[in-house]
């Protein structure tokens, strides 16, 4: 597929066989205008045609467009990618081929989010969607030149910059349940060309899809939140450049589970209770299945109520100075996360598993440090820096926990029959990094030869301990080492990763890469401190892969219809790879003491080596003036080789990656219409397809969602613009969020997707916005 795209791309594109690609005409390259989108995939501005690297970006009003609203809805735009919060999205993550982060326990992120460059915390990753000026999506292992060392991508999502021009905008929206969201941004240039401030803010408000089948419980999965921002710029003199940020973000909502169906490897006479006790819970649990498969996924059975409450700080500055021949740049990051949260989880009224108190506050800084400069007649660019964060628990770090087979418990019943298990974590990570690009025109013009090398060291102390649940949480990683029952395992772990490639520019318009590297994760450790039967799994190792890949990125012309066509491919080799083990009995160890049973009933595991690969396609082609027809997908596979495990708890029959589907499709059509009321009037459709994946023990289905959009731009050159949207227009049902997937109780629990929604929104722009 590679080799046959890039013949027909080379076909269609110019030759220049022996000129200097730096001193081609203009007139031969094709016209990219708005699509030549800035992109900083390696800590400088590049156009996303000239980068050796698998990114795929979106500007303000392209997320506009394809109706992105909250974090979750980046997966349909990205193939490949997968978003996954255990029930809550206050703990999200991404899956970018096949690699994620287990949802529970201290383990490091694979795909790494960030925002304005500062890495988030794993608890309070929130991805802003208001006045943002783009977002980009790298694929691959990451790390020698952006922040956290990682094996499977980054997100990177930029808030609009204080300009020197007064303007902003307002936008309103409402839509189905009760849908009704306020957002808007003010830019005031305080100094003509050295202070500028910029504030903005959002206000949603939503009703939730998924109805309670209990009375009295709230509907869930609906939207409460606030959030706001203010930026400040400053330029005293020429070549200082700084940036500050402060964010706040606020949410109180409901969000749940639903039953589907019994886990991968489990059956009615083969349930996790005591053999005696089987015939007793199977009509339960059959009962359980049976009920939510009458109702549908959009009806929810609890008797606690579930709430998800988050307050969430951040503070960034970024410092750039210009000193001749040197650029220095430094981004310091604070991130304050406070999160509270009530799960059911296994979504029923019998409260198999149930997380009365799930407390998450941390305090995390971060510092990068980078200096860039040039050698040898420009011919060789050089960057050099260091990268520091430290996440520190602040507060109640605890898991308050039931295992019972009660019905309709108070959460004081449920406390007094469960477990609390602390858990708090102090973890760091440092790192130094060097770049170097060599200019090659000697040898062929156009060729760039780039190495870096990065070495990372790890470390964390985790203090845990496992008590009664009528017992007060700690209040601070001090007051829990204090305590004679605790435990406090710790690890730390050091790695050299490089990346060495080569790029050639053939044309103005084609561009070509390959790329070798290396990436890591680090290891850390499981708690409480375990039963004996367990002790072999109290730690883990860290997770490397070895990666290649290569790349094409061509604009080109079909007979006289503009184009775009990037594609890439790769193959990758991973050891000690991570995985979850989750929905572990309790009292597996056999020592009928809960308090050093797994926390959460899950385990981080090395469960052995595995290999991956695939081929990625995104681009475009505009048949006919005003209409753009655009397409990505990508192919993943992958096999683990599982090594001996002595723990049921992974499905070793499955050697597919978790949240890894073989393939991902995006069709979209955008067509505008000019002068309509004095304004464009544009028509966007967009098409998303995913193919089944697995998740531990569990399988989640393959499903499509349409979307579409009706949008009057600038009426009769007001400012004002009117769109009408409609979301999962073929009110398909789908799943996110696993939580229970595991052998206990036996069955799977998912939130569903949204259904069909419909909402119009209004904005007013105004002055230099």
């Amino acid at each position: 597929m590679l080799a046959a795209s890039t013949v027909a791309i080379a076909a269609s594109v110019p030759a220049f066989a022996n000129a200097d690609v730096a001193d081609q005409p203009q007139a031969a390259s094709v016209e990219r205008g708005a699509d030549d989108i800035v992109v900083t995939a390696r800590r400088k501005e590049e156009s996303i045609q000239s980068v050796p690297v698998a990114v795929q970006a979106f500007s303000s009003e392209t997320l506009i467009k394809l109706n992105v609203h909250d974090t979750k809805d980046l997966q349909r735009l990205v193939p490949g990618v997968v978003f996954n919060g255990s029930g809550s999205e206050l703990n999200t993550t991404f899956t970018i081929r096949g690699q994620g982060r287990a949802v529970v326990g201290t383990i490091s992120p694979s795909v790494q989010s960030y925002v304005n460059e500062v890495a988030l915390p794993n608890w309070g990753a929130v991805i802003p969607t208001y006045d943002v000026a783009n977002v980009q999506v790298l694929k691959g292992p990451q790390g020698t030149l952006f922040g956290r060392n990682t094996t499977g991508g980054a997100v990177l999502v930029y808030s609009q910059a204080p300009q020197y021009d007064f303007g902003g905008y307002a936008s309103a929206t409402l839509g189905d349940y009760s849908w009704h969201e306020v957002e808007g941004a003010i830019n005031a240039p305080l100094v003509q060309e050295k202070v500028a401030l910029r504030v903005a803010g959002q206000y949603r408000k939503r009703d939730g899809y998924i109805r309670a089948g209990v009375l009295g419980q709230p509907d869930g999965q609906g939207l409460n939140s606030r959030a706001f921002r203010v930026s400040l710029l400053v330029e005293p003199v020429d070549g200082v450049k700084n940036t500050t940020v402060y964010d706040y973000f606020w949410s109180d909502t409901a969000e749940v589970q639903t039953p589907t169906e019994l886990s991968n490897g489990v059956t009615l006479d083969t349930l996790p209770f005591p053999p005696a006790a089987i015939p007793f819970f199977k009509p339960i649990i059959q009962g359980i299945l049976d009920r939510q498969k009458a109702v549908g996924p959009y009806v929810y059975f609890s008797d606690l109520v579930q709430r998800a409450h988050a307050q969430i700080q951040g503070l960034t500055n970024t410092t750039e100075l210009n000193l001749g021949d040197f650029n220095v740049k430094n981004i310091f990051g604070y991130r304050k996360s406070r999160i509270s949260n009530i799960s059911n989880t296994t979504a029923s009224e019998y409260n198999f598993t149930g997380c009365y108190l799930c407390a998450h506050a941390d305090d995390q800084i971060s510092d990068e440090l980078q200096v860039s400069t040039s050698a040898l007649q420009d011919t060789m660019s050089i960057l050099l820096g260091g990268f520091y964060l430290r996440n520190k628990p602040k507060g109640v770090n605890a898991l308050g926990l039931a295992f019972t087979t009660a019905k309709n418990l108070t959460i004081d019943e449920m406390r007094a029959g469960g477990v609390m298990m602390d858990q708090q974590d102090d973890s760091s990570t440092k790192a130094i990094f060097l770049s170097i690009g060599q200019k090659l025109d000697s040898v062929l013009p156009g060729l760039k030869l780039n190495l870096s090398g990065r070495y990372t060291w790890d470390q964390s102390s985790t203090c845990a301990d496992g008590r009664a649940g009528t017992a007060t949480p700690y209040s601070s990683f001090e007051s829990c080492i204090a305590s004679p029952t605790s435990s406090t395992p710790k690890s730390k772990f050091k790695k050299f990763t490089w990346s060495a490639g080569l790029d050639y520019q053939a044309t103005p318009d084609l561009f070509f890469y390959g790329v070798a590297r290396t990436g890591y994760r680090a290891g850390g450790a499981n708690t409480p401190i375990l039963g004996a039967s367990l002790q072999p799994y109290q730690t883990f190792a860290p997770q490397t892969v070895t990666d290649f890949e290569i790349g094409v990125k061509a604009d080109y012309s079909i007979a006289g219809a503009r184009a775009r066509t990037n594609i890439s491919a790769y193959a990758s080799k991973y050891k000690s790879l991570q995985l979850s083990a989750s929905g572990i009995p309790p009292g597996i160890d056999g020592d009928t003491d809960p308090l050093n049973d797994p926390t959460f009933a899950s385990l981080n595991l090395n469960v052995g080596s595995a290999v991956a690969r695939g081929v990625e396609i995104d681009g475009f082609i505009t048949p006919i003036e005003n209409l753009r027809l655009s397409y990505a997908g990508s192919y993943f596979y992958g096999k683990i080789d599982y090594a001996p495990i002595g723990i049921g708890a992974i499905d070793t029959s499955n050697p597919r990656f978790n949240y890894a589907p073989s393939t991902s499709v995006t069709l979209a059509a955008d067509y505008s219409v000019p002068d309509v009321l004095g304004g464009d009037l544009n028509f966007n459709v967009n098409w998303y397809r995913i193919s089944n994946f697995r998740v531990d023990r569990a399988q989640n289905a393959g499903y499509n969602l349409l979307n579409a959009s009706v949008e009057l731009g600038n009426i009769a050159g007001s400012g004002l613009t009117v769109q009408l949207f409609g979301q999962n227009l073929t009110n398909r049902a789908y799943y996110l969020n696993p939580n229970s997937t595991g052998n206990f109780p036996g069955y799977q629990t998912w939130t569903a997707g949204a259904p069909r929604m419909y909402g119009v929104r209004a904005t007013y722009r105004f002055g230099g916005n």
